[in-house]
């Protein structure tokens, strides 16, 4: 399978969604996209001066569960039972664990909503204070995906594209988000109308 031919689109189409859900995530995506690009083409020089369309990316991530999960294997000398959550709980020292990303990118210990869409929570100090396992979108250690950087890249650049010269609204606005999926998880039955974007 290419890399991201699967997962990276459904971080694009559930962040369509969330943004027609909270169409000011959208004004604000256009006005910074229009002071750093304007009329001008876009390249990739342009991605590391558009910080809110990261915000949008990565909390598109962590909502989205593109890819549901990834396994942690056992150390190969390991030596049980291995304690973890201050001794709370008791693995043994052979067993693998899957990691489920719906589950720890909605920990209330965490994030204050973990339900709701907010890109604030994605940057800077906020983003730095987020434990570094809640930002395991891309897997983990040795089994973390290898298309992590262009697939990263490719959702930046195609968020940019969309939001910077295409209309989008709900062709039905009623819609709530239903996903399915085994590999991934990509919403079902969600479509948009389009147009040139008026400017």
């Amino acid at each position: 399978m290419p890399i991201g031919s699967s997962t990276a689109p459904c971080v694009i189409s559930s962040a369509i969604y969330y943004l027609l859900k909270n169409p000011g995530c959208v004004t604000k995506a256009r006005e910074e996209i229009d002071s750093v690009i304007g009329d001008g083409e876009f390249t990739h020089d342009h991605l590391e001066s558009l910080p809110y369309c990261a915000r949008i990316v990565r909390e598109s991530l962590r909502l989205s569960a593109a890819a549901p999960g990834f396994n942690i294997e056992p150390l190969p000398d390991a030596q049980g039972p291995i304690l973890l959550g201050g001794g709370k709980y008791h693995v043994p020292a052979k067993q693998t664990l899957i990691i489920v990303l719906h589950g720890v990118n909605r920990d209330p210990a965490v994030f204050e909503r973990p339900e709701t869409f907010n890109p604030e929570t994605m940057v800077g100090e906020a983003f730095e204070k987020l434990p570094e396992g809640s930002k395991k979108w891309f897997g983990n250690g040795r089994r973390v995906c290898i298309g992590k950087d262009y697939a990263w890249m490719w959702n930046m650049t195609t968020l940019v594209t969309i939001l910077k010269d295409v209309g989008i609204e709900m062709a039905d606005p009623s819609y709530q988000l239903k996903q399915d999926g085994w590999f991934n998880l990509r919403p079902v039955d969600f479509y948009i109308k389009v147009k040139p974007r008026a400017k």
